[in-house]
């Protein structure tokens, strides 16, 4: 069998490049969430609704957590791109909501 190189177009596999997540519903009973991402992302944004007030927290292995970084007022879009990264934790302090994530 011959390759034909105009066929290559039609064989290319898809590549995931971007997805969009969101947290639990974050209140007093529930405090925490850790998501899972599902591929290394280079950039992190992170929205808040409702009166939700806490931290986001960056990981490649789901258990050792760092760049602490506060989640900013409602409707407020904030973003974290030091290093790729696997998993986020969302820790709530205040109020309720819940935080939607977009990755690159």
């Amino acid at each position: 069998m011959t390759f034909d190189p105009r066929q290559k177009a039609k064989i290319k596999q898809t590549v995931r490049t971007g997805d969009k997540l969101s947290s639990k519903e974050l209140d007093a009973s529930t405090t925490e969430d850790i998501i899972s991402l599902g591929f290394p992302a280079e950039v992190v944004s992170f929205q808040a609704s409702g009166t939700l007030a806490g931290n986001i927290e960056f990981s490649l292995d789901g258990t050792n957590w760092t760049n602490t970084t506060a989640i900013p007022g409602s409707n407020v879009i904030g973003s974290f791109s030091s290093h790729l990264v696997l998993a986020v934790r969302v820790t709530r302090t205040a109020g309720a909501g819940k935080l939607s994530i977009a990755v690159k």
